[in-house]
């Protein structure tokens, strides 16, 4: 059996034996075969501790997890507060602690050179150091987890959750990362005539909402066909005119400019799940990772991703860690970041 608890409350290692305590009466079990324990930044100076008492309630030394910014469950949402999240496996299903890429999913802060499995999904806190994590119970000296999940088969997808502002255009000047102009238009001053009104009268351009699309094949059709990844924007130079990407775009490369929108993302995550369902099984639980940004309209509504995921999946204990980007393979097989999306990846028994 499988089953989640989410708790939120003073960040005290009696609110993670709460919390796996709850977990194990749900499963009707006293002890599990394997724990999956994640904590907001709030717990990281009592995380020794917490170890300590993990192992001891759940009655398992395959502990494992990490600091994460946020966690969005099949329960609930941290939204800034102190939380703890566990999925506990007990009867016939555990996982085994693992290294390198023969792993199926990836659990950490800084990302291995190269990601084997399409499926995983990787935590990027955007430089500072890097949040504590651990396995079997103990510290994971590369701040880095890794588990292998025998047995299972899993399917997933990143919903990304940008509109478009405008149609591609070719990039017909930059220097690296900075880009001076898109056709016949400089950068900055194209990407302040196309923001949203509202944002219009803010001090500065609300950079964090905005990314640029690069575009692959025919530009005419890639964004409703979806051929495009999001490469966030790290600054813009008032002087000099130019927009700051993540990473230098190709030669010949076409780009378009895009906001973070909550009813697009809505909807993008909808189809995915739609499409998840036709060509999938029914899943035991799911493991996700999808950025800060996701999800929310207003601060006293409710998270559209939780429950647009409750709905489509009602009962399936689910964990997804929030991040600043989402890291994944892109079609070119390379390391890609999404800076507005949502990745989940759901499993079975094989």
């Amino acid at each position: 059996m499988i089953v989640s608890h989410f708790s939120s409350g003073l960040p005290t290692p009696e609110l993670v034996a709460e919390t796996l305590q709850a977990a194990l009466e749900k499963s009707s079990t006293d002890h599990a075969n394997s724990v999956l324990l994640f904590l907001t930044p709030h717990f990281t100076s009592k995380v020794l501790s917490v170890l300590q008492v993990a192992t001891r309630v759940s009655r398992c030394l395959q502990v494992s997890g990490c600091i994460v910014s946020g966690l969005l469950t099949d329960e609930a949402s941290s939204q800034g507060r102190p939380a703890c999240a566990t999925l506990v496996f007990s009867g016939n299903h555990s996982f085994q602690t693992g290294s390198g890429p023969v792993c199926e999913y990836w659990l950490g802060n800084t990302p291995p050179q190269k990601l084997e499995s399409t499926l995983g999904a990787l935590i990027s806190p955007q430089g500072g150091p890097a949040f504590p994590a651990w396995r079997s119970g103990r510290l994971s000296p590369t701040q880095q987890v890794c588990i292998n999940l025998p047995g299972m088969q899993a399917d997933g997808f990143i919903s990304q959750g940008a509109q478009a502002l405008t149609a591609p255009l070719p990039v017909s000047e930059n220097y690296g990362q900075d880009l001076v102009a898109l056709g016949s238009q400089r950068a900055l001053p194209m990407l302040a005539r196309e923001l949203p009104v509202e944002w219009r009268a803010l001090p500065d351009i609300p950079i964090n909402r905005l990314a640029a699309g690069l575009v692959t094949g025919n530009p005419e059709d890639a964004i409703p066909q979806g051929r495009y990844r999001l490469l966030p924007i790290q600054g813009t130079n008032a002087v000099t005119q130019t927009v700051t990407l993540s990473e230098s775009p190709p030669p010949h490369s076409w780009i378009f400019w895009a906001q973070m929108q909550p009813d697009h993302a809505e909807r993008n995550l909808r189809h995915q799940l739609i499409h998840l369902q036709e060509r999938s099984f029914d899943p035991l639980f799911g493991l996700g990772v999808c950025t800060r940004l996701r999800g929310l309209s207003l601060p006293d509504q409710e998270n559209r991703d939780l429950a647009l995921l409750r709905k489509t999946y009602p009962g399936m204990p689910f964990i997804c860690i929030q991040a600043d980007t989402v890291l994944s393979k892109s079609d070119e097989d390379q390391m890609a970041a999404y800076p507005f999306a949502l990745a989940l990846t759901v499993f079975n028994q094989a």
